[in-house]
């Protein structure tokens, strides 16, 4: 696509050495010599909902001298691979806590609603969350909701208990193990801190939501 907006889509394929083609015109050679130029790279994504395709936008401008007709000569365009979002968990079953290490299972929670937070202690938002939450915590237990927060990238673990300890923090903290954008994904994690709310029966109910919406969306389940 050009500055002015006019789009020109080409179709090609990657060589086994990751090379690709652009089929281009004299003319529109010649107007993105003239000009700087962007393009929307279309991947194939058959998890994508609009057209089978997943845009990717370049984030810098590819140089037209990168182009060359002998593809030794070919500059190297590095285009971002697509990230996929995680699938929603509302309407699941809560997940076992494999890859976790927390001292806790659902079993212990049986016929409890269960709130999963999943934090960063490095991060300011999150330890907010995780400090609100211990204040809250007496009147969750009250409503039958049990608590457990889960420590979502690696850190130090004695710095981890120092914190917690320091802060009185009242309900199990767990910590990923291993492979922590695995885990995160399975979870549906999209951001830090990330609340996932599940009712009685251990169905998610509703996840991604705010401390300040915690109080209505208990009540919602509740009803």
């Amino acid at each position: 696509m050009g500055e002015d907006g006019i789009r020109n889509f080409m179709v090609g394929d990657i060589d086994d050495e990751g090379y690709f083609k652009a089929y281009l015109s004299q003319e529109q050679y010649q107007q993105l010599q003239s000009r700087k130029a962007w393009f929307e790279i279309l991947i194939p994504d058959t998890n994508a909902s609009v057209e089978g395709l997943r845009v990717v936008r370049m984030e810098t401008v590819f140089a037209i001298d990168l182009l060359a007709t002998d593809k030794t000569k070919a500059g190297v365009a590095k285009i971002p691979k697509p990230r996929r979002e995680p699938d929603s968990l509302v309407g699941k079953p809560l997940l076992e806590f494999n890859g976790i290490k927390v001292g806790y299972s659902s079993e212990q929670a049986k016929d409890r609603m269960m709130l999963v937070c999943f934090w960063d202690m490095e991060q300011r938002p999150s330890r907010r969350c995780i400090l609100e939450l211990n204040k809250q915590a007496e009147e969750l237990k009250q409503k039958g909701i049990a608590v457990i927060t889960v420590q979502a990238s690696e850190i130090d673990e004695d710095a981890l208990n120092d914190w917690l300890e320091k802060n009185d923090i009242s309900f199990p903290v767990g910590m990923i193990q291993s492979d922590e954008e695995k885990v995160r994904f399975a979870w549906g994690v999209r951001a830090l801190p990330w609340l996932i709310l599940a009712d009685s029966k251990h169905v998610v109910r509703v996840e991604g939501f705010t401390m300040p919406e915690l109080g209505a969306k208990i009540e919602e389940i509740l009803r």
